[in-house]
């Protein structure tokens, strides 16, 4: 065997090699959660407030809810995330809010307390149920996977869920509670995920929230009902930003191993005509 034979065999034998390496070693390392992770987002919402002198709803009024939800610090495979909940007049005039705290598996999106919750949804997400807040439930909510469905041309999954769960942390600032009385939230949850980056596309979160006596249980009347949706903005960025994520993962999946596949099939061909050259010289 010449020399070029020998670099050519070699050259084979190492981008042959490099392709496992790239995928099983390379890739998950790429598609972990980053430093630079965030999600900036805008509601719509619309909701009401319960007059209970009156035994019955106020006017629907209109306002917007944002979610900033940023890297506190990242260690090995714990990164933990901060996630901020404003609720705003449309003036900019502050309703509520809350913050939270999330450690989270950098390379699944599970959370590090609940292996049950997903904090981020996976790479690759499934036609199944997953657990999650989604960055602006006090409790994770259980979401069974409805149907696939289209959103400005970006195919996405549906996926719905329902729950009942104590929010009275959440409205502490309301009188007598909790000392008197709890507040329970009845909400429905319908979130569109883009399947290939998990990236959450659209969210409208809606429910209600209703007083219940602390020592009975027993419910005395609403407080109020709340309809958030993801602002026509927000749902445009989101899936320009789920398009990069998906072409960025079939890049590093499927282009680039198929690259390296083709590299090698070349100095293969290579060693072959190189040979067959030699052998008609002789």
């Amino acid at each position: 065997m010449t020399n070029i034979q020998k670099i050519f065999l070699l050259a084979f034998i190492l981008f042959l090699a490099a392709i496992p390496v790239w995928r099983f070693l390379i890739v998950p390392g790429l598609e972990k959660v980053q430093t630079s992770f965030s999600v900036k987002v805008v509601f719509n919402s619309f909701g009401s407030q319960y007059d209970s002198e009156k035994g019955a709803f106020k006017e629907d009024l209109a306002s917007k809810s944002l979610l900033d939800v940023t890297v506190n610090s990242i260690e090995g495979n714990v990164i933990v995330l901060d996630s901020v909940f404003e609720a705003q007049t449309l003036s900019g005039e502050r309703i509520y809010g809350s913050e939270r705290q999330y450690e989270v598996d950098a390379r699944t999106g599970r959370s590090i307390s609940d292996q049950e919750e997903w904090v981020i949804f996976p790479k690759h997400v499934e036609k199944k149920s997953y657990t999650t807040t989604y960055f602006v439930r006090v409790d994770p909510i259980k979401l069974d996977f409805v149907g696939e469905d289209n959103l400005l041309g970006l195919p996405v999954y549906h996926y719905r869920g329902s729950d009942t769960v104590d929010a009275s942390k959440v409205f502490s600032f309301d009188e007598g509670v909790p000392e008197e009385r709890g507040v329970n939230n009845s909400a429905q949850a319908d979130l569109w995920v883009e399947p290939f980056s998990g990236h959450i596309v659209k969210i409208i979160d809606a429910g209600e929230n209703t007083y219940f006596d602390i020592n009975t249980g027993q419910e005395i009347y609403p407080r109020n009902t709340y309809n958030n949706i993801f602002s026509d903005d927000t749902v445009a960025n989101n899936v320009r930003i789920a398009q990069n994520e998906k072409q960025t993962i079939q890049l590093y999946e499927r282009w680039i191993p198929i690259l390296l596949g083709l590299i090698a099939l070349a100095f293969l061909i290579a060693l072959f005509a190189s040979r067959r050259v030699a052998l008609k010289r002789e």
